[in-house]
């Protein structure tokens, strides 16, 4: 058996061994006769619900060491058994509620058992790591190691997509096409409920647009993950939560909405809970039909002469998806839950665009043009599977979770293409224009299994373990075929027809231990990866393998200076690894003018992060700062060069290096009662360095994005809402691309108890846009696109059932048992 399969066989056994050996020892410690019993009922102060898997910990009163512990079960009851003789002290928590301490309690041989009957807890609008400044659920909540952004009730979005959401949040970036970038870096990683999944694949951008806003409760970012969490991403992850059931008995929702120009969206939910089971469902429909257009003027330059290309086109979409998502949970008893969820997401994507394209000498004297339709069809479908088991134990913070996912996303696009070449009066040159149509059928799959253990120790200690195996296949088979004049019929294009699968097997083991002296927190994690991948050309029976173990490891040290204040250093060394596109070394003339092809001799960048944050916490407002600096090495960009007087030719290849380094600034105010800000503003600098490949390959550019929230409560039932934004400019290898601006507005109104009204406009000034300058060797080129982003929506939402949180308040789904909590403690 091979020596690394033997390591990762021992780790599990090992770190399993830990956990059940935990079942056989006492809770006493050995002082005295272990026969006493101590019972009680945690319920809310208010409502008198019972508060299910409140934690219990009981502490000897002459040391203050920790003596047992227990969770409550699902009525709010406990009892712990086999206590020694003793004084002790108790502490009641849970999210969402004040701390309740429980003085002298006395286990003696006249008093072997007690009941302490109900025990009352407070709601407490102050979180550990967190602040919430409103009686409702605040819309941001700032942690130390991350931040999580409440979109429930985001009013601009409404109607929209998960792209629209992702437009609000500080820090990410959105351009036209629905690409993501964090603090300037498109190498972000995307997760949906904490895992990966196939809509989040190949083709996310368009998948996260077809995604309904109405189905998205909060987004959370990690920007320096530990060792606990994938090492992809050069700028850390974006997590997007899908709403789940919170309300017990039977509720729902429906919500429909229209939009100008041929937009309709409508959405429907409904749920049951009860102390056994939690059952829910939601619907998302969205049509969305949008003009676009743009250009591209290029300069192509050579010794003896110098050639313009220069193109316009417009176009027309009409996209129509549907999102399902149904889960349930079984809460078997206070330590064991099971449950599971489906995500389906499909719909029918159709474009027609036109595009025409002029050559001119020297001189700018025109000396051809050509004209280029297309219309293509795409019919994608992605199917997410979940499956997750959590364990929790007598001693409190200890913890047993599988989680297991399997993703599917398959799609068959369609296009077809007619050129037609003029000559300078614009008479057809060629009698018989070209004709060529594309079919792309496209399977991918990924299945991840994964189990985590957490185990505490005294002195708020903590190690985590855990094992991790992600499969992914990706399969792409591109046929080309083009009109024979002469047959009367298209033939096929061997060519230009193009079969390619890409394999990757990783296989992870973590473990991180966590601890606190005093006011000083420290995390050190490392996490442990074989990767094996293969791209595989079908057409040319070519194969390419690159194999390779890693180690990544983290730290993360905290100090907290009273309740108000705290300050984190934190590294994590990441990774970003070649996309199947940027792999896949077949010629794509999808454009027969700006042609692309990947490399596959790629290898994946390494990312060296340091980060140093600070908190500062006031009674109606929250700061966070944080100075960043990125060091990536073999970092991947495309690179375009002209081979003749028309034609372009893009690839991928790895650079020397890249350098960024920034400051960012959240703040949260409530300014009154009525009306709070969010106001992030984030400036970096990138350096590039290509000379491994050209000696002038350098760049390098400073840049900043400032985005402001504005959420007005007014009169009884009203809220409006505006948001700005803007993303100066940023480089790439062989230019940069151009700042974006963008305003957005929202209004809302309660029309009756249960009902509301809303009306947004998106890109209130006309200016959302995607432009760049480029320039190498032999050519400068600008290009700018724009898409229909002056958009007007009314939504209309009813809700019904009973309305009302069970006594499980902050008991929400962090991303399937691998997002759990907020920020402040590093989860210590």
């Amino acid at each position: 058996m091979p020596f690394k399969k033997i390591v990762f066989i021992l780790f599990l056994l090992s770190f399993t061994e830990l956990v059940f050996s935990q079942e056989r020892q006492g809770p006493g410690g050995g002082d005295g006769p272990a026969i006493g019993k101590l019972r009680g009922v945690v319920i809310d102060n208010r409502s008198k619900v019972p508060i299910e898997f409140a934690t219990i910990a009981l502490y000897k009163l002459k040391d203050s060491s920790l003596a047992t512990g227990i969770v409550a079960g699902i009525k709010g009851d406990f009892e712990l058994k086999e206590l020694p003789f003793g004084r002790y002290f108790m502490k009641v928590n849970f999210i969402g509620y004040k701390q309740l301490i429980i003085d002298s309690i006395a286990i003696w041989p006249r008093a072997l058992e007690v009941d302490l009957g109900q025990i009352r807890l407070k709601t407490n609008t102050e979180l550990l790591g967190e602040v919430e400044v409103t009686s409702e659920k605040s819309t941001i909540q700032l942690g130390i190691d991350r931040k999580i952004f409440n979109v429930d009730k985001n009013i601009v979005s409404e109607g929209g997509s998960a792209t629209d959401v992702l437009q609000s949040i500080p820090s990410v970036s959105v351009d036209i096409d629905g690409n993501l970038s964090l603090r300037g870096s498109g190498n972000v990683t995307v997760l949906i409920d904490g895992k990966p999944s196939g809509i989040t694949g190949t083709s996310r951008a368009a998948i996260l647009q077809q995604i309904p806003a109405s189905s998205i409760e909060s987004i959370e970012l990690i920007t320096n993950p530990s060792a606990k969490y994938d090492p992809d991403g050069m700028s850390g992850i974006i997590n997007i939560i899908t709403k789940k059931n919170k309300l017990s008995g039977f509720n729902g929702s429906v919500t429909i909405g229209a939009g100008t120009n041929d937009k309709y969206n409508a959405a429907a939910a409904i749920s049951y809970r009860n102390s056994k089971v939690n059952v829910y469902s939601n619907y998302g429909f969205r049509l969305n039909t949008r003009t676009g257009s743009g250009y591209s003027y290029r300069q192509n330059i050579f010794p003896d002469t110098t050639y313009f290309l220069n193109s316009e086109s417009s176009q027309l979409s009409r996209n129509v998806s549907h999102n399902i998502k149904t889960g349930i949970e079984f809460f078997l008893n206070g330590k064991n839950t099971i449950g599971g969820s489906i995500l389906y997401n499909t719909g029918k994507d159709r474009s027609a665009q036109v595009s025409d394209y002029t050559e001119a000498d020297e001189n700018n004297v025109l000396s051809g043009s050509y004209a280029r339709d297309e219309i293509s069809e795409d019919t994608p479908v992605n199917l997410d599977y979940n499956l997750n088991y959590r364990k929790t134990f007598a001693k409190p913070k200890q913890e047993l979770v599988f989680d297991g996912t399997y993703s599917t996303s398959s799609g068959k696009e369609h296009e077809d293409y007619i050129e037609r070449d003029y000559s300078l009066k614009y008479a057809p040159k060629n009698a018989y224009p070209l004709k060529q149509n594309t079919t792309t059928t496209s399977n991918n799959t990924i299945g991840t299994i994964q189990l985590d253990y957490v185990h505490p120790f005294k002195d708020q200690m903590k190690l985590e373990a855990g094992a991790k195996t992600t499969l992914r296949n990706i399969a792409n088979d591109f046929v080309s075929e083009s009109y024979n004049y002469g047959s009367s019929d298209f033939m096929a294009d061997t060519n230009l027809s193009n079969n390619f699968k890409y394999t990757e097997n990783i296989f992870a083991a973590y473990s991180t231990f966590t601890g606190t002296i005093k006011k000083f927190g420290y995390q050190l994690g490392l996490r442990a990866e074989q990767a094996n991948t293969e791209s595989y050309l079908v057409t040319t029976d070519e194969k390419y393998t690159n194999n390779y173990f890693k180690l990544f490891p983290s730290v993360h040290l905290s100090q907290k200076f009273n309740k108000e204040q705290e300050a984190q250093i934190s590294y994590s060394r990441r990774i970003n690894r070649p996309g199947m596109r940027s792999l896949n070394p077949f010629k794509d003339y999808g454009d027969p003018y700006n042609i692309r092809y990947g490399n596959p001799y790629l290898q994946p960048e390494f990312i060296n992060s340091l980060e140093l944050s600070y908190v500062k916490y006031w009674k109606k407002a929250v700061l966070t700062s944080t100075a960043y600096y990125r060091q990536t090495t073999g970092i991947i960009q495309r690179i375009k060069t002209i081979g003749d007087s028309t034609v372009s030719i893009t690839s991928f290849v790895n650079l020397n290096s890249s350098t960024s380094y920034g400051l960012e600034l959240i703040a949260k105010t409530d300014i009154t009662k009525w009306w709070n800000t969010t106001i992030s503003a984030n400036v970096f600098e990138t350096k590039i360095d290509g000379e491994n490949v050209d000696a002038d390959l350098q760049n390098n550019n400073f840049s900043y994005i400032f985005k402001v929230m504005s959420n007005m409560h007014l009169l009884k039932n009203l809220d409006i809402q505006f948001t700005a934004n803007y993303n100066g400019p940023t480089a790439t290898a062989q230019g940069e691309v151009k700042s974006i601006f963008a305003m957005d507005f929202g209004i809302k109104k309660e029309i009756f108890k249960n009902a509301s009204l809303g009306l947004n406009i998106t890109d209130l000034t006309n200016a959302r846009r995607m432009a760049f300058e480029a320039s190498g060797n032999n050519f400068y080129q600008t290009m700018e696109r724009r898409r229909e982003s002056r958009i007007a929506t009314l939504t209309f939402t009813y809700r019904f059932g009973k309305l009302s949180e069970t006594g499980k308040k902050g008991r929400q789904n962090k991303g399937g048992g691998e997002f759990e909590g907020g920020g402040g403690d590093m989860g210590m």
